[in-house]
């Protein structure tokens, strides 16, 4: 027989959210302070943005509510995930709550034009090894992102198309998540600074935040003027008008889709009409 399904609402009933993070100095580690962020909910006056993005995601968790989205995990594999999530310091995760399987949007600003990406499914608070496991009904998945995303924005703003990887700025593959990291701070960054970003492990690359920093400059020159401009929010914003739309796209027919901010996971066979909806809503934008 079929067990029913219950689908457990979040705390926060609201699924639009404004909230600014600051920081807290924690604890030493590595003879540093570790500092984590600190999130508060800030008030807010509806308006017809927050109207139609609250619309558009009734859509969307109407459909997920329709589906099952799980992990094809054998019990002890399960319960090796589960204590492997708790024991990790560096992420926040958390247990596994199945029931989360629906979908609200974050805010950073009471303008609604930084942030706003998806939060609060299960399926994202798991490491990304895991996510080749998730089936949606019982259906085994695939998952496609778009990789170099905000680069690829910055330079079709200018007109320009990004033939080459973003992140190769000649200090090898090995340290190319350093350097993705340290391009997206100075996108962030509201001025250039001789103080190196936090928690970026400069060291390993053999090479200084001043020297990385150079060479992205160097690497990016048609871009150089999207540098040091807090621009990092208002790009999240525009990746999650993307995501909403290649959504909408596929739940509007009853067809769940599951988001990871630039990345889907949808049901094994339509991998290609996902790749060619994304592909046609960035030209869109």
């Amino acid at each position: 027989s079929t067990l029913p399904k219950q689908l457990v609402s979040h705390e926060d009933t609201d699924t639009i959210v404004v909230q600014v993070t600051a920081e807290r100095k924690m604890k030493w580690k590595d003879g540093k302070p570790k500092f984590i962020p600190i999130k508060t909910k800030i008030k807010y006056t509806d308006n017809d943005q927050t109207h139609q993005c609250r619309h558009n995601l009734s859509i969307i968790n109407d459909c997920l509510r329709q589906h099952w989205a799980d992990l094809f995990l054998t019990n002890e594999d399960w319960l090796k995930l589960n204590k492997q999530l708790v024991k990790d310091k560096d992420h926040d995760y958390s247990p596994i709550q199945l029931h989360r399987q629906t979908l609200r949007r974050i805010f950073n600003s009471t303008y609604f034009d930084e942030g706003g990406r998806f939060y609060g499914a299960w399926w994202q608070n798991i490491p990304s090894a895991y996510r080749a496991f998730i089936t949606i009904d019982g259906k085994f998945t695939d998952e496609f992102d778009y990789g170099k995303l905000h680069p690829t924005i910055l330079y079709a703003d200018k007109g320009i198309v990004l033939e080459d990887d973003a992140y190769e700025i000649g200090i090898g593959d090995e340290h190319r998540d350093i350097v993705k990291q340290t391009f997206n701070a100075m996108v962030q960054m509201k001025q250039p600074s001789n103080t190196p970003p936090r928690d970026i492990d400069f060291k390993s690359t053999g090479r200084t935040w001043k020297q990385i920093r150079d060479l992205i400059l160097k690497k990016h020159e048609p871009i150089k003027d999207s540098f040091f401009k807090r621009e990092g929010n208002k790009l999240q914003f525009r990746d999650s008008q993307l995501a909403e739309q290649i959504m909408l796209h596929f739940t509007k027919r009853d067809i769940p889709i599951l988001p990871v901010h630039d990345s889907f996971i949808i049901t094994r066979g339509l991998f290609s009409e996902l790749v060619d909806v994304m592909h046609d809503e960035f030209e869109k934008m």
